[in-house]
C-alpha cells in the first residue's frame, strides 16, 4: 500500500483520507506529531525553563500526579478522545490532576490515530472539561521528567536542612548557595573539554545526569557514577597541583575491565562476568601487570603494548610513546610518563 504524502494538505483533507498513522509517509507523520506538540506560545507558561536552579525546582509547585491506576477512576464506557473543541483556558492546566503514567502512555500511543480520526480534545473522567489533545505531551513531561526530579531535589533539600546539621551552618549555606546556581536540567561534565596535545591521549570529558548529585543530600548508597564523580574531581585537583605531570586515577570502569581480564586469565574462558569467588578476588592482589596495563590502554585508546615486568611498580614502553606508571605520585617526572593511581 502506497503511503500518503504531504502536498499542502489541510488538516481536514488529511483526516478525510481515513488513513492510519503508520500508513503515512515520513514527512506526513512528522506533520501529525507537530500538531500534537505543545504550541510554542504556551511552552513558557507550562514548562519549567531548563536553566531554572535545582533549589527553585524543589520549591516549585507542580501539578498533582496520580501515581496508581487503582486510584484513578474511569467510568465504564468513558471515551477520552472527542471531536468537541477544547473548552478551557490552558492557564488552569497546572492545577488539574495528571493521570497515572501508564494511562498517559497508552493515550499517547492512541493519540495520532485519534487525531487523524477527527479528535480535537481530551475528555477528563468525571468532569465536563475538554482539554487540547496536546495536553498529553505536557502530562508525559510531568510524569517522566519534572515530577521525579522535583521529588529528588525536594527530598534532598529537606534532608540538608534537618536540625541534625544545625552545628554545621557554614557547610549547609555553602551547599544551598551552590544549588542556587546549579540548573536542574541536563548533565554535568567533568574532565578536559578537549585534548590539549598529542601526548595527553587520556583526557576525556565525562558527563553525568545532574539528578545524580541529589543523592549526596541523603543517606542512600552511592553508585558507581558517584564514585567516578569523586575520582574525577580528585584527579583534577591533583593534576592542577602537579602542573605538567599527567595523572590519571583508575575509575570503576577500569576496575571492571581489570576484574574481567583477571577472570579471563584464570579460566581461559571468553568471559566469566563479575561473579568472582573469594579466591579469585584474593588473586587480584597478584594480578599480572600486562592485564592491568592492556585493559587500561584499551579503555584509553592507547597502544596495547607490554614490555618487561616493571620494577618498583613502574612500566615503560621501549619507545617514546606515553608510558603507564602504576604506583605512588612521588616518582620522578618525565615528559612521556603517565601515572595511574588505583
Amino acid at each position: 500500500m502506497s503511503k500518503l504524502k504531504l502536498e499542502h494538505l489541510e488538516d481536514l483533507e488529511l483526516r478525510w483520507k481515513n488513513k492510519k498513522f503508520e500508513e503515512l509517509a515520513a514527512n506526513v507523520q512528522g506533520y501529525v506529531r507537530q500538531k500534537l506538540e505543545i504550541p510554542q506560545e504556551y511552552s513558557p507558561a507550562l514548562l519549567l525553563h531548563p536553566r531554572t536552579s535545582a533549589i527553585n525546582l524543589a520549591y516549585t509547585k507542580i501539578p498533582p500526579l496520580c501515581r496508581n491506576e487503582e486510584d484513578y477512576i474511569i467510568p465504564e464506557g468513558h471515551k477520552f478522545f472527542t471531536a468537541t473543541p477544547p473548552s478551557i483556558d490552558i492557564s488552569i492546566l497546572p492545577t488539574l490532576l495528571v493521570p497515572p503514567p501508564k494511562i498517559v502512555a497508552d493515550l499517547i500511543k492512541r493519540s495520532k490515530d485519534e487525531w487523524l480520526g477527527g479528535a480535537e480534545s481530551l475528555h477528563i473522567p468525571g468532569d465536563e472539561i475538554r482539554l487540547p489533545v496536546w495536553v498529553l505531551e505536557y502530562w508525559i513531561h510531568i510524569c517522566v521528567i519534572l515530577y521525579p526530579w522535583h521529588v529528588v531535589w525536594h527530598r534532598g533539600l529537606d534532608w540538608l536542612q534537618h536540625e541534625k546539621f544545625s552545628p554545621f551552618p557554614s557547610q549547609v549555606k555553602a551547599a544551598l548557595d551552590a544549588l542556587k546556581t546549579l540548573s536542574w536540567s541536563g548533565d554535568i561534565s567533568i574532565g578536559s573539554k578537549a585534548v590539549s596535545n598529542s601526548q595527553d591521549l587520556l583526557s576525556k570529558r565525562i558527563s553525568f545526569p545532574k539528578s545524580t548529585l541529589a543523592t549526596y543530600l541523603s543517606q542512600s548508597w552511592l553508585t558507581d557514577e558517584h564514585i567516578d564523580q569523586m575520582i574525577y574531581l580528585l584527579q583534577n585537583d591533583v593534576q592542577t597541583k602537579l602542573g605538567n605531570q599527567v595523572i590519571r586515577f583508575i575509575n570503576t570502569i577500569h576496575l571492571r575491565a581489570i576484574l574481567q581480564a583477571y577472570s579471563q586469565d584464570q579460566s581461559g574462558a571468553e568471559d566469566k562476568g563479575m561473579g568472582l569467588s573469594d579466591k579469585e578476588i584474593e588473586g587480584i592482589k597478584e594480578f599480572k601487570y600486562q592485564h592491568i596495563c592492556n585493559s587500561i590502554c584499551k579503555e584509553w585508546e592507547l597502544p596495547q603494548l607490554y614490555s618487561e615486568k616493571p620494577e618498583e611498580g613502574n612500566m615503560y614502553y621501549k619507545d617514546s610513546r606515553p608510558a603507564l606508571a602504576l604506583g605512588s605520585s612521588n616518582q620522578s617526572t618525565e615528559e612521556n610518563k603517565v601515572q595511574i593511581i588505583s
